[in-house]
């Protein structure tokens, strides 16, 4: 088996792991390179594949370590703050609770793109919104 042949195979599989509001545009990406003629052509397309794929998967797993970021250092204040038995000036204690909120706000909006995503809508939004609501 050669190079393009294990870089398909390779990718065939990446393609399965993508959104699937994704998924189509990776196959239809596939479905090009094989009608491309082995060579360097069909190399460099096979490549610019893979990026797409890898560009979708750092994004997602991205978002789940803002999320997990989020979630630790708000329990790290929480934390803090329970061991100072919550003194300290008025305007600190009202920046805790304002960066504590602002996370959670963070950790709301990552994970309903990451459900967007998930299910078909990430990015699109418009009409692809429409079908889902109905």
């Amino acid at each position: 088996m050669n190079y393009p042949d294990r870089l398909t195979r390779a990718l065939s599989f990446g393609v399965r792991l993508l959104p699937s509001g994704r998924r189509d545009l990776g196959a239809a990406m596939l479905a090009e390179a094989a009608s491309i003629t082995a060579g360097p052509l069909r190399r460099r397309w096979l490549l610019g594949v893979g990026w797409f794929i890898a560009k979708e998967g750092i994004m997602t797993w991205l978002k789940l370590i803002s999320i997990a970021g989020s979630a630790l250092f708000i329990l790290w204040i929480l934390y803090n703050g329970m061991d100072s038995g919550w003194t300290g000036t008025g305007p600190e204690i009202v920046s805790y609770v304002t960066i504590m909120a602002l996370l959670a706000l963070n950790i709301v909006l990552m994970s309903r793109g990451l459900l967007a995503q998930r299910v078909g809508t990430g990015g699109g939004g418009g009409a692809n919104r429409r079908v889902i609501d109905q």
